[in-house]
């Protein structure tokens, strides 16, 4: 795991390098309520924590759990760790004869930024396990850039509270600038077999629901929130299917906006109304391996309207997509095999650099309801990392690390569709044996 702490040091470097870099963000404040900074900000929090779970599962953990022939134990894990600065504009008032304060205005709008720190995880024994994993989300104005990018990676998994319930008094704590955390965890049983997997998991704030035919590459997943009343994540459709071209995939998937009450300026609480959720539905066309290298995805919206919402393409390395677990022994022997027979060391026959490149555009609806416009932006990014294959006796266990850094990713701005001009960085570590 030496890759995965020498990366993740480096994260912590980039974080600490900024502490102090900005001062005059550490004089006291009080975030201002019932704006549109504000509630967009509470709202960044509470969305990225409802749909990075299963984000997280339909990217690295459920196209891989299938149960391989033979084998009685398989896990497939993967850890998220991310940071996004800037995700909103929030209105403040500075104490203004406080240390840091003396060259700021009484009024400023300040920098919102929240870190991700997704968990999930699959134990199969045979033909049966458990899916079970967690979630903390972190998000603040108090405190430099670095500062807060750094307290979101070295707090990921606050095990002390797994539930978030926020009461009057922790609200008025956000709006005098404290930061904010939003943790839960989820459980539940798994049955993959030869042609068809299930899960499903219960969490305190959702239910979440995953069905698949490997053999076919269809799958579908489906997240509910608590009460079952709102579909909160909807993804369906075709699954990596091999073809002459690579390998093409084609789904559907949804995502429901929460949109945030009027509240009290007292007490912060809500207000008498509390609106709908809203839907954004999309579309989506990906083809992954042109020719071993190259990468190319379209998406549109449907709902709330018609328009793009992604169009990418990218170069990276070859093998830098991870094939499923039932493939990866034969796939594996081969690559030993060839070693051998040209003199190479089999090895590191099974380590992979892994580097991608990828550019486009990314678009999102217009969204009233976050005083936020239609917008179709420049969309880039880069991945570096390391995956190796374990020992001899687990030729077919896999551990990957990646380092990304992307720019108005269509992802984040579909869970944060008021964000503009978003950076956000995260190191993924993902092991499948």
């Amino acid at each position: 795991m030496r890759p995965a702490l020498a990366a993740f040091a480096l994260v912590a470097l980039w974080s600490a390098s900024a502490l102090g870099a900005d001062p005059e963000k550490k004089c006291e404040h009080r975030v201002i309520a019932n704006t549109t900074g504000y509630r967009n900000a509470r709202i960044a929090v509470a969305q990225t924590q409802l749909h990075a779970p299963s984000l997280l599962a339909d990217r690295q953990i459920f196209p891989y759990f299938v149960n391989v022939p033979g084998g009685d134990l398989n896990v497939t894990m993967a850890m998220d760790m991310g940071f996004v600065p800037n995700v909103a504009r929030v209105p403040t008032l500075n104490e203004t004869d406080g240390p840091g304060c003396e060259d700021l205005p009484t009024y400023s709008l300040r920098d919102y930024d929240i870190a991700v720190n997704n968990f999930a995880l699959t134990v199969l024994f045979e033909w049966i396990g458990l899916f079970a994993g967690m979630v903390t989300t972190f998000g603040g104005t108090a405190g430099a850039p670095g500062e807060r990018g750094l307290a979101g990676f070295i707090t990921p998994f606050a095990f002390q509270r797994f539930i978030a319930s926020p009461d009057a008094t922790e609200r008025v704590s956000e709006r005098s600038g404290s930061r904010a955390k939003e943790s839960t965890f989820f459980l539940g049983p798994a049955v993959a077999l030869r042609y068809f997997s299930l899960r499903a998991a219960w969490a305190p704030t959702m239910l979440m629901v995953s069905t698949a035919s490997p053999e076919l590459h269809l799958s579908a997943s489906a997240t509910w929130s608590q009460d079952l009343e709102t579909l909160s994540y909807l993804r369906a459709g075709l699954d990596q299917l091999p073809t002459p071209a690579g390998r093409t995939s084609a789904y559907v998937r949804q995502l429901t906006w929460q949109v945030s009450p009027r509240t009290f300026l007292d007490t912060g609480a809500p207000g008498d109304e509390v609106p709908k959720a809203a839907r954004f539905m999309t579309v989506h066309a990906e083809q992954l391996d042109l020719l071993g290298l190259l990468d190319a995805g379209v998406a549109v919206s449907m709902t709330p309207g018609v328009a793009l919402h992604q169009a990418t393409a990218g170069v990276h390395t070859l093998r830098f997509h991870p094939i499923p677990l039932s493939q990866r022994a034969e796939a594996l022997r081969a690559r030993v095999g060839e070693a051998k027979e040209s003199g190479g060391d089999p090895d590191l026959a099974g380590t992979d650099f892994r580097g991608r490149l990828w550019g486009g555009v990314a678009g999102v609806p217009a969204a009233p309801y976050y005083d936020s416009e239609a917008a179709v932006v420049p969309s880039a990014g880069a991945d570096v990392g390391v995956s190796f294959h374990l020992g001899d006796k687990s030729r077919n266990s896999r551990v990957t690390q990646v380092l990304s850094l992307r720019w108005n990713e269509a992802e984040t701005l579909a869970q944060i569709p008021f964000a503009r001009n978003v950076w956000a960085v995260s190191m993924n570590i993902g092991l499948e044996m």
